[in-house]
């Protein structure tokens, strides 16, 4: 940090990113050096070859090229080691030699397509094994460069010729929101698809509003990650939230689970009842991936293949399952309910459409409608429409949500009212009640959808497993959290709150950028997380570094905020995006926070749990921890809550009232 400039313009990569570049090419080319050394001694002035003498020019050449080569990219990659994060001024020649470095490759270029002329068309009276050998050193050397030109490529900044100081006019933020959307058509794979049009303005302008004007590169983000989860241990932030003690305006916002009190009881019972609903709306791909030994015995018995064995789909209640309807068959064999109890299933997957299913619960006496979380490329644009949306609540004012999970709540309660018949089933099935549960963006959606069928049945519930941030707080919904989970904390408030402690550690951090990283592999790499980054990691590297050139004496956090907000945003979307991010979204309803007591200490022990319960205000902050991902995988949350009804098998009993 900042972005590389070179030939008048940013790009995609810090000057403090080619440690490894420099290091590793110069290692490739000793070792090119030393092959073609072998390969000249080996072929003196008598080698049986009436072209070995051309061979001899080449490979003086060669040695004269890659010597050069070897000096330079050594230089580069230890100018590229000098200095801080923020502080560029001991790299600033860095570009020069990178200068010299292109200009190495024109001699690079034409010494190769000479030696590749000379063992391709003029060595034929040359013995065959030893032209092999040339002609694959030859070869390795124009995969080099073709990588070298495909990272030039990749690194190039269509928004690196924007002004330096930040200042952008509104031509420039809508330049920056169009090469924001080229790129989300490009991941998503289908530009082509008029009706996303929309939704790809949207994730521009919002990206856009994110990173513009933030001056750095992917590889600062990670070594930033990498410190503000050394700054969030020192803050004793993760410990506080690991013991429950964690407090707000000085007040305990996390309670222990209090077993011998019925409430808890029946709703840690709930919790893990509808677990299993929430997973099997994945369908049969998670129920695979989660049984990958006895899947498919489990699912076969399922199937509905068409064959002359087997009956007519016709009378399944599934819509856009497949051939062997296997996502009905994953319902079933997780669930292990009757043919009859499954009422509807539907499984198209468009823009604001969610796969979900119903089924009778008849132990608990309910009616479960269960929602699918994030499992295609159409939920992950849902999941990034995260701007703050208007619902209309009755006795409610301003009440907002999430933009993408609004719109598909009410998709799928036009379905449940149109093509299921909701009302019509509950009045059928009289004495049951109204239970709505989903896992991550199906937990929103779940959320979302509780609130606009409140009205019509008073008495619903609904369970919502690692639900995301960004949505109303309800009395009648239940959320399930695992851990460190990310989603849950993934608010577009805390996201810029993680982009201004990124920008302030990056600021105060006295290392290099490669030691910071090597610290992050190195605690992926052990389970000793906290100890690698104690000892490579000192506490005052994410404090004021008052001894670095570009340092102005007596620096706080908040001379850094600036930089996040210098630039100009006028109307339109970024406008709008700026004002949104004044809007406070909390996770829904009671929240129960499930942490790991003590992890499993061997191979056939397991670990213990416990549970408790945390006001909105514990997730007011993403946590970088290595399970942050991992933790929002379903069957945690699923697992977690099983092992604690476990822990206590003597306080759940048949008299329960669900």
């Amino acid at each position: 940090m900042p972005a590389l400039i070179a030939f008048g313009r940013r790009w995609g990569i810090g000057s403090d990113d080619l440690v490894c570049f420099g290091l590793g090419l110069a290692a490739i080319h000793i070792f090119g050096i030393v092959f073609f050394g072998i390969i000249y001694h080996l072929h003196d002035r008598n080698y049986p070859c009436p072209s070995i003498s051309v061979l001899h020019i080449f490979l003086i050449g060669v040695f004269v090229i890659l010597s050069c080569l070897i000096i330079l990219e050594l230089a580069i990659g230890i100018i590229s080691s000098r200095g801080t994060i923020y502080n560029s001024r001991p790299r600033r020649s860095l570009r020069y030699f990178l200068y010299f470095r292109l200009l190495l490759m024109l001699p690079e270029l034409t010494w190769t397509a000479l030696g590749t002329y000379w063992t391709f068309a003029d060595s034929s009276d040359c013995p065959g094994e030893d032209i092999i050998v040339v002609r694959a050193a030859i070869l390795a050397n124009w995969c080099l460069l073709f990588i070298f030109l495909v990272m030039a490529y990749c690194l190039f900044d269509p928004l690196g010729s924007l002004p330096l100081d930040g200042r952008f006019g509104q031509e420039e933020l809508e330049r920056a929101q169009r090469v924001w959307e080229r790129r989300c058509r490009i991941v998503c794979c289908c530009a082509q698809a008029d009706t996303d049009g929309q939704a790809y303005s949207e994730l521009g302008a919002l990206f856009a509003s994110v990173f513009l004007n933030m001056g750095t590169v992917p590889s600062d983000i990670a070594a930033g990650l990498v410190l503000v989860h050394r700054q969030q241990e020192d803050s004793q932030l993760l410990a506080e939230i690991k013991n429950g003690s964690l407090t707000r305006n000085n007040k305990l916002v996390m309670n222990p689970f209090d077993m011998s009190r019925k409430e808890d009881q029946m709703t840690l019972w709930n919790l893990t009842h509808y677990a299993n609903y929430a997973k099997a709306a994945y369908g049969w791909p998670f129920y695979v991936y989660h049984n990958m030994i006895s899947s498919q015995c489990s699912l076969c018995r399922y199937y509905r293949c068409c064959s002359c064995i087997r009956k007519s789909r016709d009378d399944l209640p599934v819509v856009g399952d497949n051939c062997c309807s296997c996502n009905y068959a994953s319902i079933r064999a997780s669930t292990k309910l009757n043919r009859e109890d499954i009422l509807y299933a539907r499984y198209i997957d468009k823009d604001y459409e969610l796969p979900f299913f119903v089924a009778i619960d008849r132990f608990t006496k309910s009616i479960v409608v269960s929602i699918r979380g994030t499992l295609s490329l159409h939920d992950a644009l849902t999941d990034l429409r995260a701007l703050p949306e208007e619902i209309n609540i009755d006795g409610v004012e301003d009440a907002y949500a999430h933009s993408g999970i609004c719109n598909s709540a009410r998709k799928i309660k036009i379905l449940l009212e149109q093509e299921v018949g909701l009302g019509s089933i509950m009045n059928n099935y009289r004495g049951f009640k109204l239970v709505i549960v989903g896992h991550s963006l199906g937990a929103g959606a779940a959320a979302i959808l509780s609130i606009l069928l409140e009205s019509t049945f008073p008495e619903l519930s609904c369970y919502a497993y690692s639900p995301p941030g960004g949505l109303m707080s309800q009395k009648l919904v239940t959320s399930a959290i695992y851990r460190n989970d990310l989603v849950p904390r993934l608010s577009l408030q805390n996201v810029m709150k993680l982009r201004s402690s990124i920008m302030a550690c990056i600021r105060f951090c006295r290392r290099p950028k490669y030691q910071v990283l090597m610290t992050g592999c190195c605690c992926l790499a052990t389970t000793c997380c906290q100890c690698c980054i104690g000892n490579d990691i000192d506490l005052d590297n994410v404090t004021i570094n008052s001894d670095n050139e570009n340092d102005s004496g007596n620096s706080t956090v908040e001379e850094v905020i600036p930089l996040l907000t210098a630039a100009r945003v006028g109307s339109g979307s970024f406008g709008a995006i700026r004002n949104v991010t004044d809007i406070d979204l909390f996770l829904p309803g009671r929240i129960v926070h499930v942490l790991e007591d003590q992890p499993s200490r061997s191979c056939g022990s397991k670990p213990t749990y416990k549970a408790f319960w945390s006001d909105f205000t514990a997730f007011d902050a993403l946590l970088v921890t290595s399970g942050m991902i991992g933790d929002h995988f379903p069957d945690g949350i699923c697992d977690a809550l099983l092992h604690l009804m476990d822990q206590y098998p003597h306080n759940f009993d048949t008299e329960i009232t669900i």
